[in-house]
This record gives structure tokens, sequence and C-alpha cells, in this order.
């Protein structure tokens, strides 16, 4: 480090980050590596401060992705404090020597690092620094949003994956990959996403790129660092897979005869599925992936025409060995020679329709493919009526043929979906009947999967906040695990899941508080981890569980009504004794109004809750004053407490505040009016003060509101009251929106900034202060948005 003026916190950190990845480099790298490492450590040390340093790395695309690193890390410590900031060094010291090792594998990234670290500044600047184009640009920002929301979530993924996560964002290979080899629904949504952020050429328009960019980009890396988390497999394998991908596509394009001769001399043996989805997973990819053709140029639609009966041909003879070979399985059992037969005629009609673009009898030889091998691996045979639904599915491939050649294939297709279906039923009511008990490895492997995958889609459903949909999907989805369970003998899921179907088509997903909504996540998680070791014991604590988690709303409710109407009845008690009203609303009254709020923000009842929260504000801005007229103030005051008594009925639903609160406001307006005694001076002032209540009180109406107004010197208190309340109120919306960039996906942090925001617009209005209510209005409908989860929330 080379600097003469003080270190700021950023450049401390960033210094004693670099130290701390100079000393835990020996314990993991090797010489050469070290050299490399240390060359980077003295370039960057040797400027004034952290920006200076960073900025050099920037200014190489070479090194642009570790200045990024950087960048990132510093951003993000105001929202750690100093003592966590630095207990976390170590953590990033080893994640910057995890990335910095795989670059060290390139060995051109290994010579042009050392000539730019050796390059003079001048030279750097007039080589690296060239305006960036549109597309570098954009894949930049891309890959800016990428490592911040990778740094965000703390994701826990190697080098090699996060290496690959880039290459997505470079190469269409790399993505085609993903889409090939993960079995999960959720690839259809970041398809849509990848082709939105990534159009053709044809279709690509800057402007049109750039609206919605941020949303657009924030949810496909979202999405995209959700499924390296959960496939991390899919993406340490792939590059290989797409460097091969590449250079197939540079090929020159071979006339189609050459393409027959090689599928003619391929070794047409099927390739082994490795994966550890069962058949329902795999077959729901198939079954989303769009099968049908584009739009045909005149010349394809020719060559279609010409070779269609050629094409018609092979298929059928394809399914005459299929179901051939299959007769031989439904026969003899286990045959390993039979299987491979099996796959080899599967492939090979696969490779029919990629050949001469016949997505449906691709879509259709995919799909036996993977029960074929779902089966061999479950140790499995076909059985019973599988045979005839195969040869189902096959025979409708000619008409699928005819129908493509036309152009009007979309109803061919979702004929064939619809028989893959058939397949798929028969087979998993034949896997249940044939499953080997026995055996608790294979019980545990094939239903324990299917088991946490189906849960963590009611999760995911429960977490959606559709609450008309909810009951039908969590219908839908506890349907198969009831169907499971029971074929497994496990009474006591059998019976959880029963209750489960009983109150969910009872209740919707909103009806659930923040609190209930997290104890069912927790308790359906519990589920999803270990179902197939719980006891029957257990179970029964389940379902005891989540009866207690629905029964908690409605006795929720009944206790806050108990408690607060028995409160309600003592202060009314206490009103009808006590001679001393001004302390009674200052005190047991205010005291009543501050345990009201919090509790209705434990039942989430906004409308309550704002109104305890104004009532608060109303009894401070008139502490001090003194009531005359005592009899008429204690009945209007009774009266308030009876029309709240009568609105706490309407709990759970929202309740009048407005006009409980209009109500209160008249009640405490009359109190200055008679109330404050005016000092006497030498002049003898006693005749305007008696006849004071009756000259004032015609000009304190407010013909526009209907509210009794207070005198000048009243409304200036008020003013400097709701002035530090209102500086109160930014204050605490800037801690919830910290909050809130820490973790967008609380449902608390969302709710209490709507709540704060909520009751600053009300206090200003009441104040008749246009010019903020009119300012927070906007930050109030989008608070309410972001609680309702219309709106994405982003740092």
């Amino acid at each position: 480090m080379n600097t003469t003026t003080p270190l700021d916190f950023r450049s401390f950190y960033f210094y004693e980050l670099l130290s701390t990845i100079r000393k835990q480099s020996a314990d993991s790298y090797g010489e050469e590596e070290l050299g490399y490492l240390r060359k980077l450590l003295d370039f960057l040390e040797c400027e004034e401060n952290a920006q200076n340093g960073i900025e050099k790395l920037a200014r190489s695309q070479l090194t642009s992705d570790l200045a990024i690193f950087f960048s990132d890390m510093l951003e993000h410590l105001p929202n750690l404090s100093p003592d966590e900031a630095v207990a976390k060094i170590p953590e990033r010291a080893n994640e910057f020597l995890d990335i910095f090792q795989v670059y060290l594998q390139q060995e051109d990234w290994k010579e042009s690092l050392v000539k730019f670290m050796e390059s003079p500044l001048e030279e750097v600047e007039e080589s690296e620094q060239q305006p960036l184009s549109f597309d570098e640009y954009y894949l930049y920002a891309l890959e800016d949003i990428l490592s911040r929301k990778a740094e965000e979530q703390q994701t826990s993924l190697s080098p090699e994956v996060m290496n690959f996560l880039h290459k997505v964002l470079k190469e269409p290979e790399a993505f085609q990959h993903l889409e090939k080899n993960i079995t999960d629904s959720r690839i259809n949504e970041l398809s849509r996403l990848y082709h939105t952020l990534f159009p053709t050429p044809e279709e690509k328009d800057p402007l049109q790129l750039m609206d919605n960019f941020e949303e657009n980009g924030t949810l496909f890396t979202e999405k995209l660092l959700e499924l390296a988390s959960e496939y991390p497999q899919s993406f340490t394998e792939a590059p290989a897979e797409v460097e091969a991908a590449t250079e197939e596509t540079v090929q020159e394009e071979r006339p189609l005869e050459e393409l027959f001769e090689q599928v003619a001399q391929e070794d047409t043996s099927a390739e082994e599925f490795e994966t550890k989805e069962d058949i329902e997973a795999l077959t729901e990819q198939f079954l989303s992936r769009d099968a049908s053709s584009k739009t045909l140029s005149e010349e394809e639609r020719t060559r279609r025409k010409f070779l269609r009966d050629y094409v018609i041909g092979e298929v059928n003879a394809y399914k005459e060995d299929i179901l051939h070979t299959l007769h031989k399985l439904l026969s003899n059992g286990e045959d390993p020679s039979a299987i491979g037969e099996l796959k080899e005629h599967l492939k090979g009609l696969k490779d029919l329709g990629q050949i001469h673009a016949y997505p449906g009898v691709e879509k259709v030889a995919e799909a036996l493919l993977s029960i074929t091998q779902h089966l061999q691996t479950a140790k499995k045979y076909f059985q019973g009526e599988t045979e005839e639904k195969i040869n189902n599915l096959l025979s409708i491939l000619p008409d699928y043929i005819n129908a493509a050649v036309e152009e009007v294939e979309t109803p061919l297709i979702n004929q064939i979906d619809q028989k893959i279906n058939d397949v798929r039923s028969k087979l998993l009511v034949e896997e249940a009947e044939g499953l080997p008990f026995s055996d608790p490895n294979v019980r545990e492997k094939a239903f324990g999967d299917v088991a946490s995958r189906t849960i963590s889609e009611l999760i995911r459903t429960l977490e959606a906040g559709d609450s008309s949909s909810f009951p039908g999907k969590a219908n839908q989805l506890t349907e198969d695990l009831l169907f499971w369970s029971q074929q497994h003998g496990l009474d006591g899921a059998t019976e959880f899941w029963k209750k489960f179907q009983e109150i969910s088509q009872q209740t919707s997903s909103d009806q659930l508080n923040d609190s209930q909504q997290q104890s069912l996540r927790n308790l359906l998680q519990q589920l999803g981890d270990q179902y197939t070791h719980i006891s029957a014991r257990e179970w029964q604590d389940f379902t005891q569980q989540l009866q207690e988690i629905f029964e908690e709303l409605p006795a929720s409710y009944a206790a806050f009504k108990d408690v607060h109407l028995r409160n309600i009845y003592q202060l009314k008690e206490m009103l009808n004794t006590t001679e001393d009203l001004e302390n009674f609303v200052t005190h047991p009254l205010r005291e009543f109004f501050a345990d009201l709020q919090e509790n209705s923000a434990l039942i989430h009842n906004d409308s309550l809750e704002l109104l305890a929260r104004m009532l608060e504000i109303k009894i401070d801005a008139f502490t001090g004053k003194f009531i005359t007229d005592k009899d008429s103030f204690r009945a209007d005051l009774n009266a308030f407490l009876d029309h709240l008594e009568n609105e706490f009925q309407n709990i759970p639903n929202e309740i009048n505040a407005e006009a409980l609160l209009l109500e209160f406001d008249n009640l405490l307006h009359e109190m200055p009016s008679m109330a404050e005694e005016e000092p006497t001076s030498t002049v003898d002032t006693s005749s305007f003060v008696e006849e004071e209540p009756q000259v004032e009180a015609p000009e304190q109406v407010t013909s526009d509101l209907g509210v009794i107004s207070e005198p000048q010197e009243d409304t200036e208190d008020i003013q400097q009251v709701f002035n530090l309340e209102a500086l109160g109120y930014v204050n605490e919306i800037q801690d919830k929106l910290s909050q809130l960039r820490s973790d967008p996906d609380n449902p608390d942090f969302r709710r209490q900034l709507g709540v704060v925001m909520h009751t600053l617009k009300g206090s200003a209005q009441m104040v008749e202060r246009s010019d903020i209510s009119e300012l927070v209005t906007p930050m109030d409908e989008v608070c309410h948005h972001i609680e309702k989860d219309t709106l994405l929330v982003t740092p």
C-alpha cells in the first residue's frame, strides 16, 4: 500500500482483504499460481486507495470480473457493521482465491494478465479503454446483475459453476445445454426470459431490449442461480459439452445424403440417462417443450412433401421393431440384450425426428427412452397394458407427419401429449403395484424423491400468494402424495394428507398471517426432508401441528377481541368514576391505544394498527390541556368507546378507522376551546375570559371538513408535534428500506414499510399538510404494490 493520506473504511477493508488473500493463498496455491497472485496483489497495493485499485482492474476486459468482485463487495459494506465486515474478510478472501484459481487454468489469460500489469498506464488506457458497443455494454450489464445477485444471495456455488453461469450469458450453446439436461419445470420460464433478453438478430431492437431490462435481467439471474444451487452437476459438466456443440456448429453444412449415411454408420446405442429424477419430472419436461414447428419456407415444404412417404415408412419400421422388442421384454422379463435393442430403436427414431425436423417424433422417442431408462435403473419391467398404450402412441406419428407437412400439426401434438400421459399414468400404477417393498433402498430412492419434489412444489404454491387457485393446486399435488403413501402402506401419511386436503379446501392462503404461513412452510419442509423416515407416532404429531396451525387463526382473533373488549369495559368504568379526565386521556387511554397498535400488528389488521397509532399522536398533541365541561366530555368519550367496541365485532375484517378517527379528532379539538386558561395581565380581562367560549366557538367551524378548528397557538403546537413525528417517520422509513434491501422477500419488512408510509400520509392529511401528503402518496402506492407482491422489489 502506497498512501500518504488517512484511509477511509472502504480502503482499509480493501487492503486488509488483499493482505488476507496473500496469507491464505499459501495453503491452497502452488508456486506458479502464487507467482501470478503476488504480481496482481503488488499491482493493486501500490495505489492510494481502493477506488484507484479497482479502476485499474476495470480498465481491461481481462480483469473486469475481478473489478466487479471487489466493487460489489465494497458496495455492500454499508449493510454491515464494521465488526461484521471485518469478520467476513477471511471468507471473502477464500472466494477470491477460488475465482482467481479458475482463471489461472487458462494459459492465454495468464500471459495476458502479465502483459496487462507490465504495460504502462497510458498504454493500457489507449489499448483497452475503447468505446463499448451496445452488445458489449448489454453483456457487461447482465454480468454485473449476475455477480450482484450471487453476492446478495450469498450462494455457495463453486468457481466452476460461476464460470459457466457467465458463459450462459455469452454462448447460446451453454443455455441450450441447460434446456436439454435440467429436468425441472422452472426451465420453461427461464427459457422465456432468456429469449426475451437474447432475441434473434432479426428481432433485436436495442430500444426494446432496454425496456424492463433491469427487471427481466434480475428475474433471469435469480432463477439461474436458483437452478444452479439445486443442480450444480449440470453446470459443472456442461462446459466440455458446450465446446463440443460449438465445434459442431462451425462445420460446413453437408448434403442430406451424407447425413443419412452418417446415421446408418453411427453406433446407435442409446445414451445412458444418469439422472436421479424420477419419471414424473422427466416426462413433465418432455411435455412442456414446444414441439410446434416454425413456419416452413417453400423449399423446406417441397422437401418435406418429397420425403413424406420415406419418413412415414421409416417411422413404421421403427414402430414394428420397438413393439417386437417390447413384446420380448414382456414375455421374458429382464433381458439386458433386449433392453439394449429397445434403446437402440428409440435412439434411431429420435435421430430420424431430428434430421427431418419433426419435433413430435423426437418428443415421443425421448419420452419412451426416459421411461425405459427409469425402469432399468429401478430394476422394474414393462407390464400389463403398457404395450397397447405404446402402440397407440406410435400409431399416431404417421398422422402427425402428414399434418406437419401441411403445417396444421398442433392438434396432433396435443394428442401426442395426451398419449404420453396415458403411458406415464399406466407406468406409475404398475410401478406402484410391483414396487419391491422388501428393498428399503429402492423405496426411499424412488418414493422419497417424488415426495420431496411434490412437497417443494406445494410450498412454492403457498408462497405464490394466489388465494383463489391455492385450494385447487394444493388438492392436485396432495392427490399424488396420497396415492403413493397408500401404495407404500404409510397410514400416518395418508391421514395427514387427507386432513390437509380437508382444511385447504376451506381456507385460502391469504387468510393465513405471515407467522402461520411460515409455520406451515416449516412443517412441509420437515416432511420433504425426511418423508420415508417418519414414524407413525411422528405422523400423528405432524397432523396435530397441522390442525393447530389452521385453528390458530380464529383462536388468535377470538383472544384479541376478548382481551381488548375487556380493556374497553375497564376504561369505561374508570372514565365514569374518575375526576381527573386529563390524566385518564394521557395515561390509561393512551396506553390502551399503544397496546392496541402493537397487538393489531400481530394479527395483521392494518386499519386498526394505523388507527391506534394516529390516536396516540392525537393525544400527544393535546397533552397539558384542561377540560372544563367534564360531563360533556365524559359522555362524548363514552360514545366513542361504544363505537370502538362495535367496530371490534368486524374483526378479522378491516374496521371503519376513518369514522373513528374523525370522531376522536372532534372530541379532542373541543378541549382547548373549553379548557385552556390564559395568564392575566395588568389589565382586567376577566370579562373577555368569560365570553371567550361564546365568541370563539363559531369561528372554529371549518365548513369544508366539518371539523372544529383550533386557536392559532394550538395549530402551531400541532405543527411542531407533526414535524417531530414526520422526522421520526422518515428515519423509520430509511431503516425499513435498509432491512428490505437485505431481505427483499421478507413479508414483515414489506408490511412494516407500508404501515409507516401510510401513517405519515395520514398524519399529513390530519394537519392539512397537503404538500407532504401529495409527496408521500406515490410512495404509499408503491409500498402497497410491494406488499401485495404486484411489484418486484429490487435493491
